[in-house]
């Protein structure tokens, strides 16, 4: 019962200070104002967390569960499509844990508050797009003069400025179906390649799961 109460406690920890991140970023938040939205006294926040830093830390390795993503391993793509199409398909699966998960949020937030930390969400599914997009550009599948870094650029510009997005408008979008976030990402990214593509070249499909 001790060990199953000690990973409760755990677990709201992680779940208030994802919140606390989100709403006023790491500088703004301390571990006493943690303890206090968990209800639970600063001395339980550091028996299982000694430092903020910690913490963070935790916030982005439960981001990169809910997301699939075991810490230092590649994010999961799906088989049998075209590199292009698996990105997509990738960053819609992340639009939808952005909008869904308080912990995601965080993590862009935390990233931007601590571009020196030696653990960041972006670490679970960047390597991927990097991965894919240089497939892409080895397949012929790049459409113009897109480059592998300009892929990945975008992939990043979008992924994070959604998260910035939704923090403004909170209230209303985390309202709206947790699909709708996949769904702007593949109208937008089938548009800009289909617009950029080569003349006769198929276009690219995002599936939306």
């Amino acid at each position: 019962m001790t060990q199953e109460r000690a990973a409760r406690t755990r677990a709201t920890l992680i779940r208030t200070a994802a919140v606390e991140f989100d709403r006023h970023g790491y500088a703004g938040t301390s571990l006493s104002r943690i303890s206090k939205a968990a209800g639970l006294s600063t001395g339980a926040l550091t028996f299982h967390f000694e430092r903020k830093e910690d913490l963070a830390d935790a916030v982005i390795r439960r981001a990169g569960q809910l997301v699939g993503v075991a810490p230092g391993e590649p994010a999961p793509v799906r088989a049998g499509r075209e590199p292009l199409g698996q990105i997509g398909d990738l960053v819609s699966d992340l639009m939808r844990s952005i909008h869904e998960y308080v912990e995601v949020r965080s993590s862009i937030r935390l990233e931007l508050d601590r571009p020196d930390a030696g653990v960041t969400w972006s670490a679970h599914w960047f390597a991927t797009v990097r991965r894919l997009a240089q497939q892409a550009r080895l397949s012929g599948q790049l459409p113009g003069r897109l480059s592998p870094e300009q892929v990945e650029m975008l992939v990043a510009h979008f992924v994070y400025g959604t998260g910035y997005w939704i923090r403004g408008r909170q209230a209303r979008v985390l309202e709206a179906p947790r699909e709708e976030c996949g769904r702007l990402w593949a109208s937008l990214w089938e548009g800009f390649l289909d617009s950029s593509r080569p003349l006769g070249a198929p276009s690219v499909q995002v599936d939306i799961k």
